[in-house]
């Protein structure tokens, strides 16, 4: 999947690198792609609801609308507002959830990147916007064809756990540890300055080595269903039950330690390609 994921990206950049905008002011952003919600993970960007402008991500052909209260026939209940769907050059289409509108939208109509769809917030939630691959049946992370940013800190590990004996242990230097399996999970968040405030938000990837050798890597670049499952797809397939086991902390993977001496590195990355990483040595006996 990490080829297909590549290979999108590749072609919508190659259209225009610069022809995409955020739909709203980035001051209002509230939650990245990938972020842990309602026993899932956000499928788009999240920007609290402030009665802020809303546009077209690029030139598109409107291929959906539903108002909140008038259902149609996409899988869609009202319960995130009105819905409005474009298609774009590039076989991907962009969508837009929860936003307050008094414009008539009309199949098949074109919306111009200059033409303002509605304004953010409905029933005083917040606005989401996604985008959708169709050919793959996947979503992928808008931030991966925006404009960047321009962030320049690194993202924090604060602690990594170990699981093992069905309980966390904290990793500390030289912790002695059993030999075996365990499961790694990680502390962690991206820190980005949004309207002269620093915030918490979802990295966008994690890699995990022991002794030089990376046995866990992933990356929030899409959300796919493989047989009525949902993963994590990005440089591996991941179920997005197995992400989010670790309630706050982030699933870095399950190891195999053998007797003596090893090292554990924690490497993170954010999606502007910041990284910070964290090593442990831990002493493993029988």
């Amino acid at each position: 999947m990490k080829k297909f994921t590549i290979l999108f990206v590749f072609s919508i950049l190659s259209f225009s690198l610069y022809s995409y905008q955020w739909p709203t002011s980035k001051d209002f952003l509230l939650s990245f792609f990938g972020t842990p919600k309602n026993n899932c993970l956000s499928d788009g960007i999240e920007f609290t609801s402030d009665n802020q402008a809303i546009y077209p991500l690029a030139d598109g052909e409107i291929v959906y609308y539903q108002d909140e209260l008038i259902f149609g026939d996409l899988d869609y209940r009202g319960d995130e507002g009105n819905i409005l769907v474009l298609n774009h050059i590039g076989e991907f289409k962009s969508i837009y959830r929860n936003f307050t509108t008094n414009n008539l939208f009309n199949m098949s109509d074109n919306l111009k990147k200059e033409e303002m769809i509605g304004v953010s917030g409905n029933q005083n939630d917040n606005f989401i916007f996604s985008i959708y691959d169709d050919k793959r049946k996947s979503y992928i992370n808008p931030q991966q064809i925006l404009p960047f940013l321009q962030d320049e800190r690194k993202p924090i590990i604060d602690s990594v756990y170990l699981d093992y004996e069905d309980s966390l242990h904290k990793l500390s230097y030289n912790l002695s540890v059993p030999a075996g399996a365990s499961t790694i999970y990680v502390n962690t968040w991206d820190v980005v300055k949004i309207n002269n405030n620093f915030k918490k938000f979802t990295p966008f990837s994690i890699n995990v080595f022991v002794d030089g050798l990376e046995l866990y890597t992933s990356s929030f670049s899409s959300l796919v269903e493989i047989d009525n499952k949902i993963f994590v797809s990005g440089a591996s397939d991941t179920p997005v039950d197995t992400i989010i086991s670790g309630g706050e902390l982030l699933y870095g993977g399950n190891i195999f330690l053998t007797k003596g001496n090893s090292i554990i590195e924690i490497v993170v990355k954010d999606i502007d390609g910041n990284e910070a990483s964290k090593s442990y040595s831990v002493l493993v006996n029988k």
